[in-house]
Formats: C-alpha cells, sequence, structure tokens
C-alpha cells in the first residue's frame, strides 16, 4: 500500500539521544528539531559505548496522505491516548492496514501511521498537531522501552549536584515537591533534573539511578514568590488561589530560574516535602518502613489510565513490572536515606539547605 507520495523536497535529518535511545526525524522545517528540544530531555551527543535502539519519524504534509487511508481509519475503534485531568485527555482511532497500524487524533486533525517492518512513524497534520504527535511518540516509546530494561516509574522531583549525585523529591500533589526544589535550585550549587516524573533502575553495579522523563514544569505563584528574583518578568501577586500554576516547558523553566540541568543521576538521598504555613524548617529521618511506604506510593501501577500503553509497544507483563518495582524497592531499602522536610511559606536560608542536603536535623 502506498503511504505517501514524495516529490523533491529539501529535508532536514537530525538525531537525538536518551539513555540508550536514538530517534532520527526528518522534516522540511528545521524548527521542529527547536520545538521537541523544548520538551524532551535530550543529551547533547551519543555515548560511544551504547548500542542505541533506533526509531525513525517523518514528518509528511497532510495532503500527501492517501484518502483510502483517511477513510479507513475513521473506522478503527476508540483509543485513549492520555488520560488525567479533562484538559489533558486526548482520544483517537486506531485500526491495522497491510502492516501499518493507522492512528486518526481528530485534537489537531491530525493522523499516524506506524510502519511495523521499517519501525518508523510517518506524522500528518498541521504544524501544532504533527509538533505534539512528535512530543507524545517520542515520550511513550522512551518510556516502554525503558521499562523492558527493568525501569520504573517514580512520581518525583529531582535535583543532582555538581557531581551528578542526585536527591528525590517525591509527594502527593501540593505537598511541596516544586516548592522545595526551587529552594535547592535558587542556591546555585544543584542541576534540574526532574519536577514530577521519573525513571528509577538498578545498575549493573548496584546502583540506584534517576532518569528524567517529564516534559512540563507546573510553577504554583506561591512558589514564585518564595524566590521572586529567579522569576523575573512574572506577575505574582493577585492571584488568591493556591493551586494555580503557571506551566511551562523544561527548556522555558531552565531559562527562567537561571539553572543548569542534567537527564540522569546516581540517587544518594530521599526528601519527603512537606510544607505548612508558618512551619519551621525542621529535618526528621524516616524510619524504614515510613521509607518504603511512602516511596511505594509514589511508584506509577502497571496499568495506569493516565498514561496508557495506547502504540502497543510494551513488552512487559505485570508480573515482570512488580519484579522490576522489588528490585528498585531493595536497593532503596539497603542503600538510600530518607528524611521528611517541614518548611513553611518563606524562603529556606542557604546553610540550612546545606543541612536538609546532608540530612541533619
Amino acid at each position: 500500500m502506498s503511504t505517501y507520495s514524495k516529490n523533491e523536497r529539501k529535508v532536514f535529518l537530525k538525531k537525538f539521544y536518551k539513555d540508550n535511545f536514538a530517534f532520527i526525524i526528518e522534516a522540511e522545517d528545521e524548527s521542529i528539531f527547536e520545538d521537541i528540544q523544548r520538551f524532551i530531555s535530550f543529551e547533547n551527543k551519543p555515548d560511544n559505548n551504547i548500542e542505541y535502539d533506533i526509531t525513525r519519524i517523518f514528518f509528511r504534509d497532510k495532503k500527501d496522505l492517501n484518502e483510502s487511508i483517511k477513510r479507513l481509519s475513521e473506522q478503527g475503534r476508540e483509543i485513549v491516548i492520555h488520560g488525567g485531568t479533562p484538559e489533558q485527555h486526548v482520544s483517537g482511532k486506531k485500526t491495522e492496514a497491510d502492516g501499518n497500524i493507522i492512528y486518526r487524533i481528530p485534537l489537531n486533525d491530525e493522523y499516524i501511521l506506524q510502519d511495523m517492518d521499517k519501525k518508523a512513524y510517518f506524522l500528518y497534520g498541521g504544524q501544532k498537531g504533527k509538533e505534539d504527535n512528535l512530543y507524545r511518540i517520542v515520550r511513550e516509546i522512551y518510556y516502554r522501552k525503558s521499562l523492558a530494561l527493568g525501569r520504573v516509574a517514580l512520581h518525583s522531583a529531582a535535583v543532582a549536584d555538581k557531581q551528578g549525585r542526585c536527591i528525590l523529591i517525591p509527594g502527593e500533589k501540593a505537598a511541596g515537591k516544586t516548592t522545595l526544589l526551587c529552594n535547592f535550585l535558587a542556591s546555585d550549587k544543584y542541576n534540574f533534573l526532574d519536577n514530577d516524573r521519573l525513571l528509577l533502575e538498578v545498575d549493573n553495579d548496584g546502583q540506584l539511578l534517576a532518569h528524567s522523563m517529564s516534559s512540563t514544569v507546573n510553577v504554583g505563584y506561591g512558589t514564585m514568590r518564595i524566590c521572586p528574583e529567579r522569576f523575573k518578568g512574572i506577575k505574582i501577586s493577585g492571584y488568591y488561589k493556591p493551586t494555580e500554576k503557571k506551566r511551562y516547558t523544561r527548556s522555558e523553566f531552565i531559562n527562567q530560574i537561571g539553572c543548569l540541568s542534567t537527564t540522569t543521576g546516581k540517587v544518594k538521598s530521599i526528601l519527603f516535602p512537606s510544607i505548612k504555613k508558618g512551619a519551621k524548617t525542621n529535618i526528621t529521618p524516616c524510619s524504614d518502613a515510613i521509607k518504603m511506604s511512602r516511596i511505594s506510593l509514589a511508584i506509577e501501577e502497571f496499568n495506569n489510565s493516565e498514561h496508557p500503553d495506547w502504540l502497543g509497544i510494551s513488552n512487559v507483563s505485570e508480573e515482570q513490572y512488580k519484579q522490576n518495582i522489588e528490585k528498585i524497592l531493595d536497593s532503596i531499602s539497603k542503600m538510600i536515606p530518607a528524611n521528611v522536610v517541614e518548611f513553611g511559606y518563606e524562603r529556606i536560608e542557604p546553610e540550612k539547605m546545606k543541612e536538609i542536603d546532608r540530612g541533619e536535623r
């Protein structure tokens, strides 16, 4: 089946690397490369010691898509591409034909054709739709194939010191993850790793590693008031809802707060934030039971309705995922200290941040 007709056009090709994965992207507009870099924490260059799993992604003009494929896509079964809140929800249709899988996403009148033999994806749609689909595909492939390497998803913020040692900051919504994260970054002694969702794995040396995965950073206006010098140009006053936040892409947040970033860190400690009005900064060591209970709650479940396997590429069973979780938890139990950090809605002093890093009460 002819999937597209290609005339002579100037195209641009670029490779992106992330951990064990490489993405070769072809587009007629070079700006798409800058757009994807804003969202995904790609690495600057390949590691010659890694044999990369390669995925190819091609941008195509929607008028090049065969009309019969468009009609066929409307007959597909309904799928959820992203769950979560109503604002985040993305649905579509999925159907198979002649060894290809066709996705129809009404959100921006988009189409994706997945070539199963060539491990390639062809994206058809307007500029906005193609950008969204590029991000969705890269994130989903990275996530699913990471699980096959034994990794586990964790809802957590994270920073890394200049030596690459990582501090995890897991917690429920409004626990103070982003506020504690910004306090660390405002000290200029830490690099940004992630704000909401990352991947944990135990490497061949038994070291627990954290890999960044989130694409956006949501910062509450209350947090901005704690570090106003880092949020110049933002209208901070006049917001009364404690849940009201500003959304940044990864690169926008890094530029806004003026910090460096990293994609991977060796986990050295865990901090469970607890932000309360008027609270004095206090550090309390966690018992093993509390540490393991709280970190278990932050680990993502196997069947996550917010992040379904919409591409159908996962080859990890629920039993395998549970075994991966046990390996991660065993490493945390034996090697990683944890503390609860209680603090108020004021800036934490630099000396106190050093104590928090060291785990001193």
